[in-house]
């Protein structure tokens, strides 16, 4: 959690990934989380059911509103941050950022290696790295289809570069 500024209400930093989303764009639950996923999921993973339940948090709040519309033969609710969430967000933005965490049971297992095989150890370096590769295709296509035509937000291009960086 960051530290709120005094007339910052104390919230967890994925309250801030979703009021930044809205800062954005007016979204459904279900269009933040595939925006959240094609784009935070790189710095902050999260799960899907607080993706879900934080707009409604942030209504709650007040930091956000939320209307019903028509989706088909359906209706969504649509998310929208208030002016005093474009506050609060201001605030924390001015806040000095939380240390930085990194999690890598590859990391972990290497610590313990001498408790194991060096098979073992070996097998959890090449799983990582599977996996690293695996990953590859998406961003590089994300990445192109940037080029191609500046994704979902070309004025803020600059921004994603220096994120991808």
């Amino acid at each position: 959690m960051t530290t709120p500024s005094p007339s910052t209400p104390s919230l967890p930093t994925t309250s801030y990934a979703i009021l930044g989303m809205l800062a954005l764009r007016p979204w459904s639950a279900y269009e933040l989380t595939q925006q959240t996923r094609r784009g935070l999921h790189y710095c902050w993973p999260t799960a899907e059911s607080v993706l879900y339940h934080e707009p409604k948090r942030l209504v709650r709040l007040g930091l956000a509103t939320a209307k019903r519309r028509a989706a088909g033969r359906r209706t969504q609710t649509v998310y929208a941050i208030t002016e005093q969430g474009r506050r609060v967000l201001a605030d924390w933005l001015a806040t000095p950022p939380s240390p930085p965490g990194f999690e890598a049971e590859a990391m972990l297992r290497l610590l313990y290696a001498d408790q194991g095989s060096k098979q073992d150890l070996l097998d959890a370096i090449h799983a990582t790295r599977d996996w690293a590769l695996s990953r590859a295709p998406e961003g590089l296509a994300q990445v192109r289809g940037y080029l191609a035509d500046g994704g979902p937000f070309p004025e803020r291009l600059h921004l994603i570069t220096l994120f991808g960086r």
